[in-house]
């Protein structure tokens, strides 16, 4: 069951989410009391969705490439766009969550008629859960890029065939 996993992957993302948690721990105050910078997220992730729908319609455009391929190549492309959309449609819906716990911030910062403990303690929660999904969404996406080149490869490949 373990021998197919991509050990690379599995250990770039375990390290990830250790520096995402750090990240959270050490940084969260100076992020969550910035709108600057919660604007500069929002921005970043509005830039970034837009890359990640390329990947995924030059992946879905890849996969419908059939010419010149054998039935086990056909699986295996339509395997491929699988695993690839559930990988970035997960990556989009983190920056989705993102966006909108910036915005139940936002909202939660300017409300002043409430001040007890669960209240406190829901804003400080909100606030870590942004800084950990900022950071670890934007890690995840500096591979975008080499995705964008793995696929025009794939493609001049699948075009030679």
């Amino acid at each position: 069951m373990f021998k197919n996993l991509q050990m690379t992957g599995l250990s770039i993302t375990a390290l990830n989410f250790i520096a995402s948690i750090l990240f959270s721990y050490v940084l969260t105050p100076s992020l969550i009391n910035n709108s600057d910078a919660l604007n500069l997220v929002a921005n970043v992730f509005s830039i970034l969705s837009g890359f990640l729908l390329l990947v995924i319609t030059m992946s879905g455009e890849n996969s419908s490439i059939s010419t010149n391929l054998s039935a086990l190549d056909l699986a295996n492309q339509e395997t491929r766009f699988i695993m690839r959309f559930h990988k970035y449609y997960a990556l989009f819906l983190l920056y989705i969550v993102t966006l909108a716990l910036i915005f139940i911030n936002y909202l939660l910062i300017k409300d002043s008629a409430r001040h007890g403990n669960t209240f406190i303690f829901l804003k400080g929660f909100i606030g870590y859960v942004i800084s950990f999904l900022t950071c670890f969404s934007f890690i995840q996406s500096t591979f975008i890029p080499l995705k964008i080149k793995e696929l025009f490869k794939e493609k001049r490949e699948l075009g030679k065939k």
